[in-house]
């Protein structure tokens, strides 16, 4: 598994973040974990999963994988520690084509709560044709109401995990 450090936007963010992935055969496997004052999050209880709008308002796991054929269309993923979580297909820049496009399925999904927070995530991605550049990104909510972002860089003024110059080679 390649291991991917995530930077904070805030210069003062108490947490750290990573994210390890591999793929294999079609299928994406990622581990994203959270560390540092985990008590001082907004975190949702567990429930049964549902798909869910607007999850990056509160505490989110993101991933985006760019399409290998129209460089500018992507998909996105948003997981809570919920259990609930929403699939996105974007034809350019922030331009939704679709909720839950078809060709890609969860296969596995588990939040794992102790002295960090981890998400473990398998994605069958076989039906995307995808170049295997994308983003990975973590939003927090605090208990303050306050957000903080995590990506693999952030090289605008403003987070923006949608921005093409943000995406990497993932695999």
């Amino acid at each position: 598994m390649k291991t991917y450090s995530l930077v904070a936007f805030s210069k003062r963010c108490p947490f750290q973040a990573e994210v390890q992935l591999e793929k294999e055969k079609g299928i994406l496997r990622l581990q994203y974990t959270l560390t540092g004052p985990l008590a001082e999050l907004e975190l949702p209880d567990r429930k049964k999963p549902e798909r869910t709008d607007e999850l990056w308002k509160s505490t989110c796991f993101e991933l985006f994988l760019q399409d290998n054929q129209q460089k500018t269309s992507y998909l996105e993923w948003n997981f809570s520690p919920s259990g609930d979580f929403a699939h996105y297909a974007f034809k350019d820049y922030r331009k939704a084509d679709k909720p839950d496009p078809d060709g890609t399925a969860v296969q596995h999904c588990k939040w794992k709560k102790t002295e960090k927070l981890e998400l473990f995530l398998d994605l069958d991605i076989s039906a995307f044709q995808n170049s295997g550049f994308g983003n990975l990104s973590i939003v927090l909510l605090d208990k303050k109401g306050k957000l903080e972002y995590f990506a693999l860089s952030h090289p605008e003024e403003k987070a923006d995990f949608h921005n093409f110059s943000e995406f990497q080679k993932l695999y």
